[in-house]
């Protein structure tokens, strides 16, 4: 078995260097690792130029530290004016033997003319061995006969590395295309003598190219191939069960998107994948690593290595149980160079755990988990003209913005009533069963009440706009304790007036302050007496945003906004973690984070957009990296996250609703005439209510967004329908100004 360290170190070195030596661009990285644990990095070495056609050799460099230091470059073969490449080695654990099966072209013949019969020579397969850990190699040994089947024009092995199956069986993967080049498929070779002869296996599809194959934890084989053809960009995979024989219908996983590019994949453990691979639909940037912990069913975690142009990869795991990526990539160009990255497995260390409220039904700001996402199934696929069955309104509970919370059988929301904020409990025919004041109303600009109620253990908890934190009976609506968090933690009443959304954490009730006495502060959920607070953040204020708390790499988390940062704190403890500052043009955090992966994405209004930061959890602290940023500035809408992808629509730097990659930040596809506004999600849809006023239904897909039913909510075009809508057994709840509406949204 495999075992990957739990390190932080991270090195990287460059191996070969375009320009360097005898060859003007080094390309088609493999590493591997022998039985002895040296590492071996592989490439082509191009003498006149980057051309796949011409005088290419095939050059190795050695490593007896792990990868820190390098021995010389050396050829393994050449043949004077002609092709040698496409190296891709397997090792024989069994014997030690490391197997290299290569590629030889006349280098007069381009791959075009040769996949379309009119080249001088052909594409032929050579295998050469080393017995001695890679300090020499055997003459190249013709196999073509043995494994290019007739009627194939190009051949291809690799490029990267190929594996030996439980049995002992040495898989290698390869591509070839039919006469004419337009069919292409992907294959393995294999042995079953230790490497002694080489058959080759099974086809799969006729839009597919290079692959990398590993072997899941039941003994399948999984191939990972490059989608030559289909406008999707998006890796093809398939898996077999006869050791490479036989393969399944390919099909796509769009969780790993390429701009048609090599891929590497290996299996590091039972059920523990990694992929690697420049993660863009459009170029070839972005060389980031994935991990799945299921054989490749979801890839919730990855780790950009270079944000730049980067290209070809090979993945493996080094005797000192790190990662070992060595890639293509530049400043300019994805062929300047080819480096090895070294790295721990906690840089890819999984995705954290939002802590759900212990309630049923939606009990707090953005439901269980605040992420905006409902487990409910079973509700109308589309809506009809004039939306779904409205079951009941109430008009009588105030002006505000905030959204209703439903639980228990109960709908609690708050509302301004003249000088009051008042906040009312009904059932869920809509009657009201309390009212009950929270401090005084917000009488500043955009007038209304702000935040929405929590419900734990039977109270009720609220903060006003003033800073004023209620603890009620959930019952009766009888205050039990309350407390000025402003003036306890010297705080100042923003300009918009306090919105967060309180947060329960076992014994603890969380509130963000901005004082100087605390930025962040949890209270005795039964007293209101101080449990701990953080240091304050200097020169700033409260944000408009929510926190969320989450679990990730044995701590958990806290993670919310001031006025002017992002920052994450022990929940335990209140100790700051990190922070990193969101200027804004418009003085306006108002972001719920998102927790993704290894990270938390966020957004700023205005010309900062959105950003993910990428969390590396240590004995040591927390070590923040941006992984990406986006346009979409995603205001108070909030955003969701569903299978890999953010939903969420922007403010002023974009206009419209947009999917983005949650692993690079990729704008998968976008929508400019949706106004902007709120979505949470359930059975596959997206239900957003816009800042216009209307309800929208929303179906993402692959490709784009299909609306699936839109009606508004109130005759007139409104501009500030900011509240969130909620959903809860079969029902939809959507507020505009003082009117809540009830939708019953269950199929029939």
């Amino acid at each position: 078995m495999i075992v990957l360290a739990l390190l932080f170190s991270q090195g990287t070195s460059d191996v070969f260097v375009s320009g360097q030596g005898a060859y003007h661009t080094y390309r088609i990285p493999s590493l591997l690792v022998t039985r002895k644990g040296t590492v071996l990095a592989f490439s082509e070495g191009r003498r006149r130029s980057a051309s796949d056609t011409g005088e290419i050799d095939v050059v190795l460099r050695r490593s007896e530290d792990h990868g820190a230091t390098w021995g010389p470059t050396r050829v393994v073969w050449e043949d004077a004016g002609n092709t040698c490449g496409n190296p891709c080695p397997v090792v024989d654990r069994d014997t030690g033997t490391i197997w290299l099966l290569l590629t030889h072209n006349l280098g007069q013949d381009s791959e075009r003319d040769i996949e379309e019969g009119r080249s001088r020579g052909t594409r032929t397969v050579w295998v050469s061995r080393s017995d001695d850990d890679g300090l020499e190699w055997s003459k190249p040994v013709e196999i073509t006969k043995d494994v290019k089947k007739p009627g194939w024009t190009w051949f291809a092995t690799g490029p990267g590395v190929g594996i030996q199956a439980r049995g002992g069986r040495l898989v290698v993967p390869c591509d070839a295309k039919e006469a004419g080049g337009r069919k292409g498929v992907s294959l393995v070779l294999y042995s079953d003598d230790h490497g002694k002869e080489w058959h080759p296996g099974g086809g799969v599809g006729d839009t597919f190219g290079e692959s990398q194959v590993a072997e899941l934890s039941d003994g399948r084989l999984l191939l990972n191939m490059r989608n030559m053809n289909s406008p999707r960009r998006e890796r093809g995979v398939a898996t077999s069960a006869d050791g490479g024989l036989t393969w399944s219908e390919p099909r796509y996983d769009p969780a790993l998107v390429e701009p048609v590019c090599q891929a590497s994949l290996m299996a590091g453990g039972p059920g523990l994948l990694l992929f690697s691979n420049p993660a863009s639909a459009k170029s070839r940037v972005r060389m980031t690593v994935r991990l799945s912990r299921d054989d490749g069913k979801t890839w919730p975690a990855a780790l950009e290595l270079h944000p730049g142009p980067s290209a070809y990869s090979s993945l493996a795991v080094l005797a000192d149980g790190r990662i070992g990526c060595l890639y293509e990539c530049g400043g300019k160009s994805p062929y300047e160079k080819i480096v090895l990255d070294r790295f721990g497995l906690e840089r890819l260390q999984g995705p954290g755990m939002l802590v759900a409220s212990k309630e049923p039904g939606w009990p707090q700001w953005r439901g269980p988990r605040r992420d905006g996402i409902s487990g409910e199934v079973g509700l109308l696929p589309s809506w009809p003209e004039g939306g779904p069955r409205l079951v009941w309104k109430s008009e009588d509970l105030g002006r505000g913005y905030s959204a209703a919370i439903v639980s228990g059988g109960s709908i609690f929301i708050t509302g301004d009533v003249g000088e009051d904020l008042v906040i009312t409990a009904l059932d869920l025919e809509g009657r009201i069963r309390w009212k009950a004041p929270n401090g005084r109303a917000w009488t500043g600009e955009y007038p209304g009440a702000r935040a929405s109620c929590l419900l734990d253990e039977g109270r009720l908890y609220h903060l006003n706009a003033h800073g004023r934190v209620a603890c009620l009976d959930a019952k009766t609506g009888r205050e039990l304790w309350a407390a000025d968090v402003l003036e306890r933690f010297e705080g100042r009443v923003i300009a918009w007036g306090m919105s967060e959304g309180l947060l329960v954490d076992g014994p603890r009730l969380i509130v963000t302050p901005g004082g100087k006495k605390g930025a962040i502060a949890a209270l005795d959920k039964k007293t209101g007496e101080t449990a701990w607070a953080s240091e304050p953040i200097e020169g700033n204020s409260a944000g408009y945003g929510s926190p969320i708390l989450f679990e990730m790499g044995g701590r958990r988390h806290l993670v919310t906004c001031s006025s002017r940062h992002v920052f994450g704190v022990d929940a335990d403890t209140g100790g700051r973690l990190w922070k990193r500052i969101r200027p804004s043009e418009y003085l306006a955090l108002c972001f719920t984070p998102v927790l993704s992966g290894d990270g938390v994405y966020v957004t700023t209004p205005g010309k900062n957009g959105g950003t993910f930061y990428r969390l590396a959890v240590g004995k040591e602290g927390t070590r923040v990296d941006v992984g990406w940023d986006t346009r979409v500035d995603t205001l108070h809408g909030g955003t969701v996250l569903v299978d890999g992808v953010l939903y969420g629509s922007g403010h002023v730097g974009f206009k419209g609703w947009a999917a983005l990659d949650a692993a690079t930040g990729e704008t998968r596809y976008a929508v400019r005439d949706l106004p902007s506004g709120a979505a949470v999600f359930a059975d596959g849809r997206l239900y957003c209510q816009t800042e216009r006023g209307e309800a929208v239904l929303v179906r993402p897909g692959p490709g784009g967004f299909e609306v699936a039913g839109r009606f508004p909510l109130v005759p007139e075009r409104k501009q500030d329908a900011w509240a969130h809508p909620v959903l809860s057994d079969g029902r939809l709840y959507l507020r505009c100004d003082g009117t809540l509406f009830s939708f019953d949204i269950r199929a029939k």
